[in-house]
């Protein structure tokens, strides 16, 4: 088999593109991502969320759906997160779902949420909302607290991390 090839000495003359004021960067638009992933026995997915040096929070779970786009989303699936206050006091809540925004920087759990304070304190509810703007848990729906033998019940909370600062209705 034979192949020729060949190149013009003279090459045609190319017009210029007319010029444009909109960059490439602003054309591009980025599409949705989604990403899926499961957790095996004894090692669930897990995710981190820091705020310079300091962890805000740490998720476990089963299984998770995301999307990146514009901003990131995740589905968690048999939750376990771990709220770090600035004081060192840890919050641990476990729920059948948690969704991390974070465009709007809030972990939200739902499915009935068992949540406890590092030093003792007790939450249940039916639905969790972390706030990294506030540093604040907010939860809604069969609202119980039990401290050192006292059970107090509403129907929603709004209180810092380790459970001492709690406005309850």
């Amino acid at each position: 088999m034979l192949g020729l090839a060949a190149c013009s000495p003279h090459p045609q003359a190319v017009a210029p593109a007319a010029a444009t004021t909109a960059s490439p960067a602003a054309d591009a638009t980025l599409l949705p991502l989604q990403i899926t992933g499961r957790g095996e026995a004894g090692r669930p997915v897990r995710f981190i969320e820091q705020d310079g040096n300091r962890k805000l929070y740490e998720v476990q779970a089963k299984s998770f759906v995301g999307t990146r786009g514009s901003a990131t989303n995740a589905d968690l699936h048999t939750a376990h997160v771990i709220f770090y206050d600035r004081d060192g006091t840890t919050l641990i809540a476990d729920s059948p779902l948690a969704v991390v925004d974070e465009k709007s920087k809030q972990v939200t759990m739902s499915g009935r949420v068992h949540a406890k304070t590092s030093t003792g304190i007790t939450l249940t509810c039916d639905v969790l909302v972390y706030d990294h703007s506030t540093d604040r848990v907010h939860g809604q729906g069969n609202v119980k607290i039990t401290k050192q033998g006292y059970t107090l019940t509403g129907s929603t909370i709004d209180s810092d991390l380790s459970l001492s600062q709690v406005h309850m209705q």
